[in-house]
């Protein structure tokens, strides 16, 4: 929820300092997220419908072949509420390797 009290997707990655990227504001109280890796290049995507997913971030991080994986919900400036993670599943999947 936005200072202005709009639900938006959020990503933050860290590397040393964290940067957190504010997305798009969402309808609803749903939303779907997928990441995606191919060597060190990840991309994140978000869904309101958990058909279409669309971009949200791409970005480099140097890591490990093996990595650890978390889901948080924060609430920093406000007095939180409670969140509900339905569905977890973690695929190895082969993606394409578009790097030329």
């Amino acid at each position: 929820l936005s200072d202005f009290k709009e639900q938006f997707v959020v990503s933050a990655v860290t590397n040393g300092v964290t940067d957190d990227a504010n997305g798009v504001n969402i309808e609803g109280n749903e939303v779907w997220f997928q990441v995606a890796r191919v060597g060190n290049c990840f991309a994140m995507h978000y869904s309101t419908d958990g058909e279409n997913f669309y971009m949200m971030r791409l970005f480099t991080l140097p890591a490990e072949e093996i990595i650890k994986v978390a889901l948080e919900a924060q609430s920093p400036c406000g007095k939180g509420g409670k969140r509900y993670y339905r569905n977890v599943s973690i695929e190895k999947k082969t993606l394409k390797d578009l790097r030329a």
